[in-house]
């Protein structure tokens, strides 16, 4: 998730390209839980973790349908996970039975590579 000083962990987070799901196309969020804490930085950000976990509604829509709720999420910390780098690449490693939608796969699939190709020459691989 990215962590932003206008809203953190209060704001929905959501994709903003949409998925294939059985055919149609649908959006996902993650919507916090009421009264989740307002942080403007990462040390805050893990303060707000700190006591306990935090739980997210998920939800998901069709393009022009209404938000439904899906399942639940709840994001523990853990410090020992704090600083690992993490890469989301859904052209890559499509989500189980959510590939990234067409034509937007086909859209997004070069700057995936590029940012693929960024950190292999950042790690110092071929």
């Amino acid at each position: 998730m990215c962590w932003c000083p206008d809203g953190t962990l209060r704001a929905p987070y959501g994709s903003l390209l949409p998925y294939d799901a059985a055919g149609r196309r649908v959006l996902i969020a993650a919507v916090p839980e009421a009264g989740a804490p307002y942080c403007i930085s990462d040390a805050d950000v893990a303060r707000a973790l700190a006591p306990a976990s935090r739980t997210f509604q998920l939800m998901v829509a069709t393009l022009l349908g209404n938000w439904t709720p899906l399942a639940q999420l709840t994001v523990t910390r853990d410090d020992n996970m704090l600083d690992v780098p993490v890469a989301f690449d859904p052209v890559l490693n499509p989500l189980p039975g959510l590939p990234l939608g067409q034509p937007f796969r086909s859209l997004r699939e070069p700057a995936y590579r590029a940012a693929r190709r960024a950190r292999r020459d950042q790690a110092g691989g071929v």
